[in-house]
């Protein structure tokens, strides 16, 4: 715009010799005025460029089966959809020390006037979307779609986790696994089924101090009290300590350390002890690929006048 103003200046200031002195002034302008024709030309050729895209609104979170474990990476993609058409999709992911196994990027649309868009699948804040976990060729939307969730703002990150399963009675927590846990504690279905009334997300079925959605994470029985996460010091070495806890298949599990109780720091993890041959790069976090006892080696601090140690679940 400014070059086309420059040129426009100098093709008034050409005419304006050209009736002072009248001596080739007319070729003069008529060569700026071909250059103003030539940067029509060119600006009229060249693609018109959006504005910078504004950040992502990222959702993210855990996707989980009815049962509470964690879908297997490559197992499953999340779906987003818009108007019952798909806008984007990511596989299924287990990146070591992430806390979610799925994250969706959206970019936002800026409604900028007389600028295309610089993407067909930018959304507008507010548009309403749904998500679904597509695995053997079926979409299974989770149960908190029941109220489908909205597009936030730019560089906004949202946690969804997302649960396959039916939740006819709304509380948050897959029937299937309500159903489970009445079995384990001896309550028979009635003529009219399972009441499900009995458990729910925020109660504490087995009065443990552990509410039900909290064992559903962990994967104890929330109709047993006895049925615990339960860490334990095992053996204390110069390098290293070793300790032991029952881990359930499916289940992500972080170490994490403070020597005052008040700061906690994640912690690497190793299964074997240090030093050993077939000892393996430690990990900060641990998939249980079975059920049973694991136990994990983490480095000591011989300065520490206290360590103190707990689990973080997903």
């Amino acid at each position: 715009m400014y070059i086309a103003k420059d040129l426009e200046q100098k093709e008034n200031m050409a005419l304006k010799v050209n009736q002072s002195t009248g001596k080739d002034e007319v070729g003069r302008a008529g060569r700026c005025g071909a250059a103003i024709a030539g940067l029509a030309t060119l600006l009229a050729l060249a693609p018109l460029q959006a504005f910078p895209p504004a950040p992502y609104f990222t959702v993210f979170g855990d996707a989980r089966d009815q049962f509470g474990a964690l879908i297997p990476a490559g197992s499953a993609a999340v779906v987003l959809y818009t108007d019952a058409k798909e806008t984007s999709r990511e596989s299924l992911t287990a990146v070591p020390g992430a806390d979610f196994n799925y994250q969706i990027r959206v970019r936002i649309d800026m409604l900028r006037d007389s600028s295309p868009s610089y993407s067909s699948q930018a959304l507008v804040t507010g548009k309403v979307y749904t998500l679904g976990i597509e695995s053997g060729g079926k979409v299974y939307y989770p149960i908190e779609m029941a109220s489908p969730p909205s597009v936030g703002s730019a560089s906004e990150r949202r946690r969804i986790n997302l649960t396959l399963g039916i939740d006819r009675d709304g509380d948050g927590l897959p029937d299937a696994w309500e159903e489970s846990q009445l079995y384990q504690g001896g309550i028979q279905p009635g003529a009219e089924g399972w009441d499900l009334s009995l458990i729910n997300r925020d109660g504490d079925y087995d009065r443990d101090g552990v509410s039900n959605f909290k064992e559903y994470l962990a994967g104890t029985y929330a109709a047993d009290a006895q049925s615990t996460l339960d860490l334990q010091i095992k053996e204390k070495m110069d390098e290293a300590v070793r300790l032991e806890f029952y881990a359930i298949y499916g289940k992500s599990y972080v170490l994490q350390v403070s020597t005052d109780l008040k700061q906690w720091a994640d912690a690497a993890m190793a299964l074997k002890a240090p030093g050993a041959a077939d000892a393996a790069p430690s990990q900060m976090s641990l998939l249980a690929t079975s059920t049973g006892v694991m136990s994990v080696y983490v480095g000591a601090d011989p300065a520490a006048a206290s360590t103190y140690y707990r689990l973080v679940i997903r």
